[in-house]
């Protein structure tokens, strides 16, 4: 499994060095996103049914998507859109980057074998008893879930990757800010990705965007790289004093939730300063109509 994420890794590097490339000027890229084709069993070959239209409307339950309005599902790529994905590659790097500082062995050799039943992992074994056709409860699953969690106290073996965790975030509020800033400097209504709140031709009909939500996602930003900085500090439910999570990406210990749950895991990072508060995060939720983590998948 590191193997497989330090591969993707250095796949989105070369997809940001590429991106990283462009200048100012305007691009138009439209594409037809419904016909791409996945190779989702790994038999090295695209079949018919495993276009991303035919996926998406299997995920609906079937029959709701005709193929013709996959073929009109056409999305403009522009210049924004390229530092969105560039934001988006630095996301996923992150995480990535954080995976990968960590050893999480235990907790996949004694659970993975829920994820990937047929790769030869040590318990495999507790796979044999099938779920009854006839029954919802799946006890094993729940069982392997709290044994993941149980021995989630993984141990940095590569500092230097939280270091660059947290490089990657701060990337994503750059680019973030400058992909609005080309959003907002767009003339055109051409099947937006993203629009701005003056663009009303959007490629999927209900995701237009209004100048309140906007305003939301810059004070959310705002917010967030004062947090990543430390400028700001993140409270805890127990404790008076603030997190500041810019010392847990440079000065990291073994990553254990429950332990940050309870609170001891957060002891070493307590300072006094301001906080990022209950009253900001309400008013980010309302500017942004009560959904900010879907207008945070779909923004980055």
């Amino acid at each position: 499994m590191r193997a497989v994420f330090a591969a993707a890794l250095a796949g989105l590097t070369v997809a940001e060095a590429t991106l990283s490339q462009m200048g100012d000027a305007e691009v138009k890229l439209p594409l037809a996103l419904g016909l791409a084709k996945l190779d989702l069993n790994g038999d090295g070959t695209s079949e018919e049914d495993e276009r991303l239209w035919r996926v998406f409307d299997a995920s609906l339950g079937g029959g709701n998507i005709p193929p013709e309005a996959a073929e009109r599902f056409i999305i403009t790529f522009d210049r924004a859109d390229a530092a969105w994905l560039r934001g988006y590659t630095h996301l996923l790097s992150a995480l990535i980057e954080f995976g990968l500082a960590h050893d999480s062995r235990a907790s996949f050799e004694i659970s993975g074998h829920m994820l990937f039943p047929r790769a030869g992992l040590p318990y495999a074994i507790l796979n044999a008893q099938p779920l009854p056709p006839d029954e919802w409860f799946d006890a094993a699953s729940i069982a392997d879930a709290i044994a993941a969690i149980h021995l989630m106290h993984w141990p940095v073996t590569e500092p230097e990757r939280m270091k660059a965790s947290l490089a990657h975030l701060e990337s994503v509020v750059k680019l973030s800010h400058e992909s609005w800033r080309f959003i907002l400097a767009e003339t055109d209504d051409e099947a937006e990705w993203i629009p701005s709140p003056a663009q009303k031709i959007a490629a999927m009909p209900a995701a237009l965007v209004s100048q309140q939500t906007v305003d939301g996602w810059m004070v959310f930003l705002g917010e967030f790289d004062a947090i990543l900085q430390g400028r700001k500090l993140v409270p805890h439910w127990r404790l008076a004093k603030g997190i500041n999570i810019r010392r847990v990406f440079l000065e990291p210990t073994p990553f254990d939730p429950v332990l940050w749950a309870q609170g001891s895991a957060a002891v070493p990072y307590l300072e006094d300063g301001p906080m990022t508060d209950r009253a900001t995060w309400n008013q980010i939720m309302r500017m942004m109509e009560g959904n900010f983590l879907g207008y945070a998948v779909w923004f980055n």
